[in-house]
C-alpha cells in the first residue's frame, strides 16, 4: 500500500466518520427539540390546571360571599325578632304582676 493509497483511505474515513457525526448531530438536535415540546406540552397542562383552579376558586369566594351576605341579613332579623320576643316578654312580664295585683277580681288558672 502506497503513501497516496493511505491518504484516500483517510480521507475517505473522514468522510464517513463526518457524515455519521453529522446524522448524529441531526439526530440529537431531534431529540432535543421533541423532549422541549413535551415539556412545554406539560407546562402548558399545568397551566391550565391552575387558571381553573383560579376560576374555581373564584366562584366559591363569590359563593362564599353571598352566604356572608345571607347570614348578615338573617343576623339582622333575629335581632329584629330577639327584640319583639324581650317585648312581648315585658308585656306578659306587665300583665302577669297586674294579674297577681288583682287575684280576687280575676281568675287566672294554669291548667
Amino acid at each position: 500500500m502506497e503513501q497516496n493509497d493511505i491518504v484516500q483511505l483517510e480521507n475517505m474515513l473522514a468522510r464517513v466518520i463526518d457524515t455519521k457525526l453529522e446524522h448524529v448531530k441531526e439526530e440529537f438536535s431531534h431529540q432535543v427539540t421533541m423532549q422541549a415540546e413535551l415539556t412545554q406540552n406539560k407546562l402548558d397542562l399545568i397551566v391550565e390546571g391552575q387558571q381553573a383552579q383560579i376560576e374555581r376558586m373564584d366562584r366559591f369566594e363569590g359563593k362564599m360571599d353571598r352566604i356572608e351576605h345571607r347570614l348578615n341579613e338573617v343576623d339582622v332579623k333575629v335581632v329584629a325578632v330577639d327584640k319583639k320576643v324581650d317585648g312581648v316578654s315585658i308585656n306578659l312580664k306587665a300583665h302577669r304582676a297586674d294579674t297577681e295585683a288583682h287575684r280576687g277580681v280575676y281568675g287566672v288558672r294554669e291548667d
